[in-house]
């Protein structure tokens, strides 16, 4: 395998696409051990410094976890969530080449807590919600732990009706025409609470790091479509941001 060969790329730098695509495919599976130095080595016909770097994009990028005298393990894949846009578990699951699922825990209509009910901004009789808690799961895996409040008066009987294909949001357009144009979302690092952390299959349920997540989304009009609360594992989330340079701020500020 040599730069030639192709078009000039670094050698480790393609050597770390063709492992990557050994764990998309499911050949090198989470937790497992990947072969070592000396074997990839031996397999891709290359020097132990190329697949050392090779080892170690993949390593900054959270794909493996290098252990000293153990060997080289896949990690299991983040929860990757660019926050320019209105956000779907099942579509970004899907997009990362993984399973979604979701465990319904509570599918009922009920009356909107008070944070609910100001996120919503439901006043008097118009208070009833339809409560939808669902453990978020990837390849088996529970990612999220999420409950989210939908005002009746907008998706009524949303609760007689099935979740098109576990999506919230495809129901949303299927049954009621209705899609969300907008959403405001805030992230805080907290402790998990011990019962979310168990049902997150924590190995760990006490200090366990996670973020609380809320999201209020809203139709084209402005009215609230949905409340939603989310708790994640920090460990699998990461969060993208592209951002722009202020260049006529910086030149106004700093130029003389």
């Amino acid at each position: 395998m040599d730069r030639d060969e192709y078009g000039g790329a670094p050698k480790y730098q393609k050597l770390a696409e063709m492992i990557e695509g050994r764990i998309d495919s499911g050949e090198f599976a989470p937790g497992q051990r990947i072969p070592s130095e000396g074997e990839l080595c031996d397999e891709y016909r290359v020097s132990r410094i190329t697949v050392r770097q090779a080892l170690g994009a993949l390593a900054r990028r959270g794909l493996v976890k290098r252990e000293q005298g153990r060997g080289t393990y896949v990690q299991p894949r983040r929860l990757r969530r660019d926050i320019r846009r209105i956000y779907s578990f099942t579509a970004d699951m899907l997009a990362l080449g993984l399973s979604p699922s979701s465990e319904v825990l509570e599918f009922a209509e009920a009356e909107a807590d008070e944070e609910a009910a100001e996120a919503l901004e439901l006043r008097g009789e118009r208070n009833r919600v339809t409560v939808v808690r669902r453990l978020r799961l990837a390849n088996g895996a529970p990612l999220l732990l999420e409950t989210t409040q939908v005002p009746a008066g907008i998706c009524p009987r949303l609760a007689e009706r099935p979740l098109s294909g576990g999506s919230l949001y495809q129901t949303f357009q299927e049954t009621y025409g209705l899609a969300p144009r907008t959403a405001t979302e805030t992230y805080e690092s907290i402790i998990l609470p011990a019962p979310t952390a168990r049902l997150l299959r924590c190995p760990k349920p006490r200090n366990q790091p996670g973020l609380a997540i809320r999201r209020v989304a809203r139709l084209g009009d402005g009215r609230p479509l949905e409340f939603t609360v989310a708790f994640a594992k920090a460990d699998r989330f990461t969060l993208k941001i592209d951002m722009d340079a202020d260049v006529a701020g910086f030149r106004r500020n700093y130029e003389v």
